[in-house]
């Protein structure tokens, strides 16, 4: 039993990491650099194809209207398109 806590532990600690690599990405332009010195780089590729299927765009302002069907949430530099 101690062994599958463990393991659990593990997996909410790597998805907390993840959480927070996104984060830094995406709000503070964090660089892969100063990510992979605190985090793994397995943890930084995670956060970086969650972004991706995530469809963040780089922009300074959303420019026109949204692709039709979805909806758009200002971050700083970034748009997030979601499903509504």
């Amino acid at each position: 039993m101690c062994e599958v806590m463990e393991r659990y532990e593990q997996k909410a600690a790597e998805k907390a990491n993840v959480e927070v690599i996104k984060f830094m990405i995406s709000s503070l332009d964090a660089s892969k650099e100063a990510i992979v010195k605190k985090y793994s780089e397995k943890e930084y590729d995670i956060a970086l194809k969650e972004l991706e299927s995530e469809k963040i765009i780089e922009t300074k302002a959303p420019t026109g209207s949204c692709p039709p069907g979805l909806s758009f949430q200002l971050r700083p530099k970034y748009v997030r398109f979601a499903q509504p």
